[in-house]
């Protein structure tokens, strides 16, 4: 008998979890950890680190892109890669050679001519190839990949494209297969996208804080045009609701109560 491959279903998420983690998204934005309150790098400075430079190259035209390799690494530390940094696996300098090839590249081209490219293929091919380049090839390692680190960069990079943010908490969640591979991460991606369509009404509701004087409106104005606010309310919604982060109970009663803080 032939293998019939299980239909996707797309995850039961309601009003409440939306609005927990619009919560949650905006002690992040403001530079404050949901989970107990403590200073962490906020959303809106690493927009700064990523997006700044990356939005200028393909503007106008620098030679180089002013990503710093140590932000990367900084990235490296947040989402816990230790591991694989002390297998000496991650290529960083690679990793911004193929952002700045993306960016000038397809990047720009669908920038130009945004009617004439699918702009979720554009985020997709992007995260696959940087995740690709920043694993280093050697004798024991032939290949290998790094999502997590890859769709984050990008996440922020270029917060106009439709980016996911790839973990594996939202991957078993979703009940995708384990093996971190191109293949798993276009499921992945392909998945996202259609519980993003899926609850596109209700995220587009919830609307992106003003900058906290980091950014400047122009790049705020991408980022909230790119609906990278619902994305980034549609990631953390999955995450609390599989269990895989918490939250202080004031965050839950900002929510429940619908007090809007830091606008």
């Amino acid at each position: 008998m032939a293998n019939i491959k299980k239909q996707f279903s797309i995850p039961t998420l309601k009003k409440s979890d939306f609005d927990l983690a619009d919560a949650c998204a905006r002690e992040l934005w403001r530079g404050y950890s949901y989970t107990d309150d403590s200073p962490t790098i906020s959303d809106e400075m690493l927009m700064l680190w990523f997006s700044i430079p990356f939005i200028n190259l393909q503007r106008i035209h620098t030679t180089d892109l002013y990503i710093h390799p140590e932000h990367i690494d900084r990235f490296a530390s947040l989402i816990n890669m230790r591991e694989n940094r002390l297998k000496k696996t991650l290529d960083i300098p690679n990793g911004i050679k193929k952002l700045k090839d993306f960016c000038e590249n397809d990047y720009a081209n669908w920038k130009r001519k945004p009617k004439n490219f699918d702009a979720f293929h554009v985020a997709n091919k992007a995260t696959i190839e940087v995740a690709e380049s920043l694993f280093k090839i050697s004798h024991a390692a032939s290949q290998g990949i790094f999502p997590a680190l890859s769709t984050r960069v990008l996440f922020f990079a270029a917060p106009d494209l439709p980016i996911f943010n790839y973990s594996k908490q939202i991957r078993d969640f979703l009940k995708i297969n384990e093996r971190t591979n191109r293949n798993n991460l276009m499921v992945f991606n392909a998945e996202m996208r259609k519980v993003y369509d899926h609850y596109w009404q209700q995220l587009e509701g919830y609307k992106m804080p003003l900058p906290n004087g980091l950014i400047e409106d122009e790049y705020w104005l991408l980022a909230m045009k790119g609906a990278w606010w619902q994305r980034r309310v549609l990631d953390l919604s999955l995450m609390l609701k599989s269990g895989a982060a918490q939250y202080k109970p004031f965050i839950k009663m900002i929510a429940t109560t619908k007090i809007k803080l830091h606008n």
